[in-house]
């Protein structure tokens, strides 16, 4: 992984974290284009599937640079959002989660046919994601995390979509 950032003179990797699921550089710095630093974070996990094809965009940043990006299908990145609910206690995936339904429409039906599709490390249901979702609202309330968004939902607002999640226990498959 490094060897693909050495050729590169505006690349520094600063954090890097390896394991036999995963490599991660947290911080691998450069210098943008007017000069500004930034830093991005590159993550590659060996465990986890992504089923549906990338889908090309425009990339639009402050800059006025034309490019496009391959980026995770909507679908296919609220899938994730839905697992991450049920594997931990944050309070970002749950606002994520709800900000996607209410504002791009996606199809939780088939989005709940995805995570079946997906690796499951532990037993995805709805119990798990609902007593996660109090856990993190009282992480909220306490402001034990720095929370940044563009636009406020309540609380409400997220809970009634989440209340939408209704699914039988996601299970890892047996393969025989």
């Amino acid at each position: 992984m490094k060897a693909i950032f050495e050729p590169y003179e505006f690349l520094t990797i600063k954090k890097e974290y390896m394991s036999d699921a995963t490599i991660k550089i947290e911080r691998l710095l450069y210098t943008g284009p007017l000069g500004h630093a930034n830093s991005l974070k590159v993550e590659i996990d060996f465990l986890q599937n992504v089923v549906l094809p990338p889908v090309e965009m425009e990339y639009h940043n402050e800059f006025g640079i034309k490019t496009k990006v391959r980026v995770m299908d909507l679908r296919e990145i609220t899938a994730e959002k839905i697992r991450a609910m049920n594997d931990r206690v944050r309070y970002r995936d749950f606002y994520d989660f709800a900000i996607i339904c209410l504002k791009l429409n996606v199809d939780l039906d088939e989005v709940l046919g995805l995570v079946k599709r997906k690796e499951v490390r532990k037993p995805i249901s709805r119990r798990n994601i609902l007593s996660n979702w109090q856990l993190a609202r009282e992480d909220k309330a306490d402001e034990k995390l720095a929370i940044y968004y563009t636009e406020e939902l309540s609380d409400e607002q997220i809970g009634a979509k989440i209340e939408q999640l209704k699914f039988a226990t996601i299970t890892a498959p047996r393969f025989k």
